[in-house]
């Protein structure tokens, strides 16, 4: 019988190209999955500091309305009406004490529910060279002239409306005053009750560092700086001008200076129609505007940590989708091959001794089937199929038939390797009869 050979299923070894492409398939997976991750995260303190922006332009509003309310009290309040008339009626313009009186006990009074107030001074209208009736005998000219320089104008021309203003942290400050920053002016122009006679105009000097704890959540007094922080508050008015911030400096610049991308985000645009956030590379901005005012509130946060490039992420998804077309490649030509192939091996010695016909029986053994069977497959007579087994079982080293089988399957024969064998090999001679 010639020589066939034995086959056992064998999966083509993934080439060290595809390797290579797996690794950097995994690996352009693990870094767009962090990028995910960090620019899911990165919204995270902007929504945090959303809602607490809500909450603090609602402290904001509630706090300014106060402010306005107390000077609202000089056109409400008949006495303290009549006192202001009785003031700018009389022809003394140096001894005001006794309208002095009564306009500084009365405030200060009111600083004990509305502590935020500093300091007042109110301006006759009408006689500027009068000596302005103040809250404190600390509030002196070298005060007081840059105050009525800042918001007298704008608040006679307001009509009875609130104006807000911050005063030039350059200007003078009582020697009492403990903060640094620089004071919010709330003014507002008064009339007389009966007949709307304008006065003067009352300006309150609101304490910045007071203020900022309501905008910014924490006192200048604690020492904490800008720069030492994770985030900062601003508010603005709708000219974009700097209320209050938790940093005094921030009252010498522009919103431009302090705001990330104000210019092309914002400015022009205040107070804006509902709260927003926007950001940059380095920064988010979120802003709410403070109920029933003009103002915005902001919130300056820092990005620690910051996605990856659009030009990385489109080439981490080029990495990843051209690894998925290698490995894709190599599963489909996998499938177009053979799941098992030849495996040549040598024929053990003592095959060569058997001749056809004891091979054949052999062979025979492998199906299982009894020697009466073998016998009547091939025509043959059952004491033919013992003689020829006899003579085989001597030759290939055993004693019996099961003796046989082993020695077969040792040396790598069964039915299936020979019909594969005897595909490819024409000139292999495969008895049919084997698998009927």
């Amino acid at each position: 019988m010639p020589k066939t050979g034995s086959v056992e299923g064998v999966r083509k070894p993934l080439p060290w190209r595809s390797y290579l492409a797996l690794a950097a398939g995994i690996l352009a997976s693990l870094m767009l999955l962090l990028d995910l991750r960090i620019t899911l995260r990165l919204d995270d303190p902007a929504n945090y500091a959303a809602e607490l922006l809500e909450l603090k332009a609602g402290r904001t509003e509630e706090l300014a309305s106060a402010l306005e309310a107390v000077s609202y009290q000089f056109l409400s309040n008949s006495l303290l009406n009549e006192t202001l008339a009785s003031y700018t009626s009389d022809k003394e313009l140096y001894d005001i004490s006794r309208w002095n009186a009564v306009f500084s006990d009365h405030l200060e009074g009111v600083t004990g529910t509305v502590p935020e107030i500093e300091d007042a001074v109110f301006f006759d209208l009408n006689a500027l060279g009068r000596i302005p009736l103040t809250m404190s005998d600390s509030l002196t000219r070298r005060t007081w002239i840059p105050v009525r320089e800042t918001i007298l104008e704008s608040a006679a021309a307001a009509e009875g409306r609130p104006v807000w203003a911050v005063l030039s942290q350059e200007s003078p400050r009582p020697a009492e005053a403990k903060n640094h920053g620089s004071p919010l002016l709330c003014a507002r122009l008064i009339k007389r009750i009966p007949d709307g006679f304008r006065l003067g105009v009352l300006v309150l000097l609101i304490d910045p560092d007071r203020f900022s704890r309501t905008v910014g959540g924490f006192s200048q007094d604690e020492g904490i700086s800008v720069s030492k922080k994770t985030d900062y508050n601003l508010l603005l008015d709708k000219d974009g001008r700097i209320l209050a911030s938790v940093d005094p400096s921030f009252s010498l610049k522009t919103a431009s200076e302090a705001i990330p991308d104000f210019s092309f985000r914002l400015e022009g645009r205040l107070p804006p129609a509902a709260p927003g956030r926007y950001r940059n590379s380095s920064f988010w901005v979120v802003y709410n505007p403070v109920p029933g005012k003009d103002w915005t509130i902001l919130s300056i946060l820092p990005i620690s940590a910051k996605p990856f490039p659009a030009l990385v992420r489109l080439l981490l998804l080029a990495i990843l989708g051209f690894s998925i077309w290698i490995v894709t490649a190599y599963v489909r030509s996998a499938r177009k091959e053979p799941s098992r192939v030849e495996k040549e091996f040598r024929l053990p010695s003592w095959w060569s001794e058997l001749s056809p016909k004891e091979a054949l029986v052999l062979l025979f053994l492998l199906t299982g089937k009894g020697n009466k069977e073998i016998a009547s497959i091939l025509g043959i007579r059952e004491q033919t199929v013992k003689n020829y087994l006899h003579s085989a079982y001597g030759r290939i080293g055993a004693q019996d038939r099961v003796s046989a089988i082993v020695r077969l399957r040792d040396a790598g024969l069964d039915l299936e390797s020979v019909r594969l064998h005897a595909e490819k090999n024409p000139d292999f001679s495969l008895d049919p009869r084997l698998f009927s």
